[in-house]
């Protein structure tokens, strides 16, 4: 935020004014019975002064809301209670599990509903509170009390200074609430773009730079923590270790040497420069190497050191950014993909490159990808990660255990203690025509149990395949046996179930998979699953 004495102030204030202004005049539609109010301020005190409906009070004591929440429950009463009577907060309540668990009421039932753009702040009804003294409602002593000019003035000025005081105090309150609103807008559009549909694509995450300001910093994103955590070489060093991971792409690369040959190609997150080499070797006529982290300086360099430099070409940016001398490129390879396939949503960007450089007939690397799920016997890590917060040391500690359980675990589980067969979930072949909504997905799922046991997680890994004309190479993530050399950096995912449950030998385990990204995060993932009659959400992040 700019310094109030600074020479842009009066420019900044008129600007968050005017961002405001419309959800102030905006006519608001009401849920019950479709009558137009002059705005949501109108609108809600109307609901508390006639139907003791208090909007504040619902949100912030009986029902604990956030944000997402109230959106949630905004879009639940324009969907189910029109038409119909103001619902007590104890009704609500009572579909609070249904309806805040859903989804899908992200999405506006309204298109441009001013009610999604009010903010409910938890301080608003606690400015409504003015101080009031009837000893000194005027100068002349009100009721008659006090009748000494001297007392007279000495309490106006402490009425001055009073008022002086809440004067500042709100003055501050306004600002900060003006910039919660255009803050809640932008975040809102992002979710709304497209039709409606709820989508918040990594690139929501960037924010715009501004070139008169010298106090910030030079970085355009609100995950810079995840570009800087590239700039180090341990990360670099864990995955070019992982040979599994490694050298599939250089046999998908080496080994196809007649699809290379003479081509151009694009390395999205080119990292040491190592797939652009390979490229290289196997015939490339030349290569653009993007890096968004500072590993790009070290990608020059071992460029530079390898005799590769008048065919490999750094390009320090974002992908979204780079400009290329040429039209089109013939081949785009990348190594995008985070825990259970999509965490991180790097192949966004792969695909927004697909888009905008890749040739009509063009080829990418890795062009087929699935995740898979079986169930587990993991005794050894349920109760090294769960049923160890029963007894620490004599002592309980269950919300350790909840936290535990709320978010997926990544760890290497042994091939023998996976005790069923597998499920494929999700399957999508990459090209220049993948969409980044085809990224969220969701499916039932059903396996058989080889042996009798405790299924006390349910365990994902993926495969992704690199189909070329002359040989296929596939690169698989799944459980293999400890010292098999098969491991790979990414392990598999780990949904803990809070209880093991017993399963025979032969029977069929079934359940729902609902994968998303985390709309306030879209480099995370939210994963709802049903197993056994439970539904749980977990989060990847």
């Amino acid at each position: 935020m700019s310094d109030i004495d600074s020479s842009d102030s009066e420019t900044s204030w008129q600007e968050c004014e005017d961002s405001i202004e419309p959800t102030d005049h905006e006519v608001v539609t009401c849920i019950f019975t479709g009558k137009p109010f002059p705005g949501a301020e109108a609108y809600f005190l109307h609901l508390k002064t006639e139907h003791n409906f208090d909007i504040w009070n619902l949100v912030h004591v009986e029902l604990g809301l956030d944000f997402f929440g109230y959106v949630k429950l905004i879009n639940f009463l324009r969907t189910n209670y029109k038409g119909k009577s103001v619902p007590t907060a104890s009704e609500l309540l009572s579909q609070k599990e249904v309806w805040a668990s859903d989804e899908s009421l992200l999405k506006p039932v309204v298109e441009n509903d001013p009610l999604l753009q009010f903010i409910i702040d938890a301080d608003v009804e606690d400015d409504a509170d003015f101080v009031s003294r009837p000893e000194t409602s005027g100068v002349n002593g009100g009721a008659g009390e006090h009748h000494d000019p001297a007392m007279n003035v000495a309490l106006t000025r402490e009425n001055l200074s009073l008022a002086l005081a809440s004067n500042a105090s709100l003055t501050g309150q306004v600002s900060e609430m003006k910039m919660r609103i255009s803050e809640m807008k932008r975040v809102m559009q992002d979710i709304m773009i497209k039709n409606g549909e709820i989508y918040r694509p990594v690139s929501a995450c960037r924010k715009p730079f501004d070139h008169d300001d010298d106090d910030q910093e030079d970085e355009e994103f609100e995950d810079s923590g995840y570009f800087r955590s590239y700039d180090h070489f341990d990360i670099h060093r864990e995955m070019l270790q992982d040979k599994t991971r490694t050298c599939a792409y250089r046999d998908a690369m080496l080994k196809n040497p007649g699809l290379f040959a003479g081509k151009v190609v694009l390395d999205v997150g080119c990292g040491t420069g190592i797939l652009s080499m390979f490229a290289v070797k196997a015939g490339a006529k030349c290569v653009y190497a993007v890096e968004r982290s500072d590993i790009a300086s070290s990608a020059t360099a071992n460029i530079y050191q390898n005799g590769m430099a008048d065919k490999i070409t750094i390009l320090h940016t974002s992908v979204e950014e780079i400009e290329l001398p040429v039209k089109h490129v013939d081949i785009i390879i990348s190594e995008w993909m985070g825990y259970f396939l999509l965490y991180e949503s790097m192949l966004d960007s792969v695909l927004h490159a697909a888009s905008k450089w890749l040739a009509p007939d063009g080829v990418m690397l890795p062009n087929q990808c699935s995740i898979i799920l079986a169930a587990a016997d993991a005794e050894g890590s349920f109760s090294r990660y769960v049923s160890y917060w029963d007894d620490v040391y004599g002592f309980k500690m269950p919300c350790m255990k909840t936290s535990v359980l709320r978010e997926a675990s990544v760890l290497n589980i042994p091939a023998k203690d996976v005790i069923s067969t597998k499920a494929e979930v999700f399957d999508i072949a990459i090209d220049r025509n993948t969409s980044q909504r085809q990224l969220d997905f969701k499916s039932d799922f059903s396996v058989r149990a080889l042996r009798d046991g405790k299924c006390s997680a349910i365990v994902g890994y993926f495969d992704v395949n690199f189909i070329l004309p002359e040989e296929k190479v596939t690169l698989s993530t799944e459980p293999v046996e400890p010292g098999s050399g098969k491991e790979t950096h990414w392990k598999q995912t780990v949904f803990f179930l809070p209880t093991p449950v017993s399963v025979k030998k032969d029977q069929l385990i079934s359940g729902h998979i609902d994968c998303r990204k985390n709309p306030t995060d879209p480099r995370s993932l939210l994963v709802d699953l049903v197993f056994n009659g439970e539904k749980r959400q977990y989060t990847i992040s």
